[in-house]
């Protein structure tokens, strides 16, 4: 729940390791292609949204067999982060 989320870390609490010099722009430019995308789908494009299916279990695929042996499962809920308010 985004506004427990908030109250134990408020805005400023979590530091972020990286922040993109183009900030705002990756994300405006994801979500109009999502955008695109999601109206070509409603047009009937219908070979598009199956393309799209195979390409998300081919590189599901590809991380459940390839990346995944370089990531390090134990270190995946040890976050720098402050504690919560109140704990």
């Amino acid at each position: 729940n985004i506004i427990m989320f908030r109250k134990k870390w408020p805005l400023g609490s979590i530091r972020r390791g990286y922040t993109h010099p183009f900030h705002p722009l990756p994300a405006l430019v994801l979500f109009c292609l999502c955008v695109v995308t999601f109206f070509a789908i409603f047009l009937g494009f219908g070979s598009q949204l199956i393309a799209m299916v195979a390409f998300y279990f081919l590189i599901s695929l590809w991380f459940h067999f390839y990346r995944y042996k370089f990531v390090r499962r134990g270190a995946q809920f040890t976050m720098p982060w402050p504690k919560p308010q109140g704990y």
